[in-house]
């Protein structure tokens, strides 16, 4: 193993540990939360990736905030117009459906 992967496996596990040490029992929420941000950012791509198209990086630190704006708003919208009651399975469709929206645009849409 390079010595620079072995420094960058300790600077994780430290962090981790210091997270650890921070958050106690919040820890595991915590990287839940973090996981299905980072989920939403990677299905949310293809959309940012056509908003973002000069970026170097096809604007990857904009997906995850255009993921909630989209599925944040859909959820606030439907809800204030008394469509679906907010619920946890109503916020968890509206998200799957808007997921699988830019999930299709990214296959179909080009």
């Amino acid at each position: 193993m390079k010595k620079v992967n072995k420094f960058k496996l300790l600077a994780a596990g430290l962090l981790i540990g210091v997270a650890f040490w921070l958050l106690g029992s919040d820890f595991f929420t915590f990287m839940i939360w973090w996981e299905i941000l980072w989920i939403l950012g990677l299905v949310f791509m293809p959309i940012t990736a056509q908003i973002f198209k000069g970026f170097d990086d096809n604007g990857w630190m904009y997906s995850k905030v255009i993921a909630i704006v989209i599925c944040g708003y859909g959820v606030w919208i439907l809800t204030s117009i008394k469509v679906v009651h907010f619920t946890t399975l109503s916020s968890v469709v509206i998200t799957t459906l808007c997921g699988g929206s830019s999930i299709a645009y990214g296959i179909y849409g080009k």
